[in-house]
């Protein structure tokens, strides 16, 4: 199970030859994680078995 805020990172299925990307997940439905790759302008969608949690969650900053 992945919770939004969450950082992931590639590594199986389909994303197994994507060399270690990291994204933040930005939303769960069903057993489906959309993750925002932290190097590109793309939201993904992605099963849960493709993904490998950092174990870590994005810092929220707020605006001042």
């Amino acid at each position: 199970m992945f919770f939004i805020g969450e950082v992931v990172k590639s590594g199986k299925g389909r994303t197994a030859t994507w060399d270690g990307m990291v994204g933040t997940v930005v939303r769960v439905e069903g057993t489906s994680v959309f993750v925002q790759w932290h190097n590109v302008a793309v939201e993904d969608e992605l099963g849960v078995e493709e993904l490998v949690s950092t174990g870590t969650f994005q810092q929220r900053t707020t605006a001042q």
